[in-house]
């Protein structure tokens, strides 16, 4: 399609920076589908307000103009951010490891086991004609004997089953 055709052009045009290259497709695909969505639909369920001071486009133009042999150092994560603020953040901010934004699908599969499982295996599975259903199963069992965390995986066969449906 156009849109992945536009987001892949972004790197034959940025090619010789794909940091830059992969910030400009963030900005085009990443934030604005999955980030501002969660983070709006999430801030009404709660009756919170949320801004993005990140977001300002100042900001952002500003923030792609900058080479990114600075935005990167060995060892650290978002340098910019942390030096720029300073003493300002606190220790414990300053040194924390960066962390992935992602709902807590393990636990959420975990309360609902039994409909996953419904789901992807059960008898009206739309999935057993596309994917070999012993593969699904031991899949299942590796996330809840807790020999991996696959929830993204599982998730991910809900979705195509639930697809597949419609």
């Amino acid at each position: 399609s156009s849109f992945y055709d536009g987001l892949l052009d972004v790197f034959k045009v940025h090619g010789s920076d794909p940091i830059l290259a992969a910030s400009i497709v963030d900005l085009k695909s990443f934030v604005p589908y999955n980030l501002m969505q969660c983070a709006d639909r999430t801030s009404m369920a709660h009756s919170l307000e949320l801004r993005c001071p990140f977001l300002s486009t100042e900001l952002i133009e500003y923030s792609l103009s900058i080479p990114s042999t600075l935005k990167m150092k060995k060892g650290r994560t978002k340098p910019l951010l942390v030096d720029s603020l300073g003493e300002k953040l606190p220790e414990i901010i300053r040194n924390q490891p960066k962390r992935g934004f992602n709902p807590p699908l393990a636990s959420f599969l975990n309360d609902n086991m039994l409909a996953l499982e419904d789901v992807l295996v059960g008898n009206n599975s739309y999935l057993k004609n596309e994917i070999d259903i012993d593969f699904i199963k031991e899949e299942i069992n590796a996330f809840k004997v807790g020999k991996r965390d696959n929830s993204t995986f599982l998730w991910g066969l809900s979705s195509l089953s639930s697809w597949l449906a419609s």
